[in-house]
């Protein structure tokens, strides 16, 4: 038996600061569209809900230790969502979701399209026409305040006092000598 035609796809994750720097971990879950909704009306652009009866998984992926790979192998032609389920330790998931159009036959035999209402990083591509998705790592804001704020505080009141009692010191001299 002959499934069909088929094509090898995949890319690379990668640090969005350093886009040399591989990242592993990354999870993704790959949906293939195999719809039971008759009704013309309902959509297929976003994955609807875990018992939606139009996205089946398909794959489930997580980007290599060494290298930041994933990939997908084998996929035949139909539509696909791609979700990152969980992102690298230290970076953010992403919202939204890739949907790729997958046409072993065609010149461009996987075509990539953001979906979401929040629209996912968008994957790049290198000269040689490998693919890289980058990842913002989790911003952690510099630290405000602490010790160092009371420590400023406690000298700054120290020196106010200081300078009061050393006003009130001259202040007695001058007028003892009047």
């Amino acid at each position: 038996t002959n499934p069909g035609p088929s094509v090898d796809w995949g890319f690379t994750k990668v640090n969005a600061e350093n886009t040399m720097t591989a990242l592993p971990g990354a999870e993704f879950t790959l949906y293939q569209l195999t719809c039971t909704n008759t009704e013309a009306d309902h959509t297929h652009d976003e994955l609807a809900s875990a018992d939606s009866a139009c996205w089946t998984v398909y794959e489930v992926q997580t980007s290599a230790e060494e290298t930041g790979e994933v990939t997908f192998s084998a996929l035949p032609a139909g539509t696909y969502m791609l979700v990152e389920t969980k992102a690298p330790d230290g970076f953010v998931k992403p919202a939204g979701q890739w949907k790729l159009t997958v046409d072993p036959e065609a010149q461009e035999p996987v075509v990539i399209e953001s979906v979401g209402d929040t629209l996912p990083p968008a994957f790049m591509t290198e000269a040689d026409g490998s693919l890289k998705l980058p990842n913002i790592a989790i911003l952690i804001p510099p630290m405000t305040g602490g010790i160092g704020t009371y420590l400023f505080a406690a000298g700054g009141s120290a020196l106010l006092i200081g300078a009061a009692g050393l006003l009130l010191a001259f202040r007695k001299r001058k007028l003892g000598r009047a």
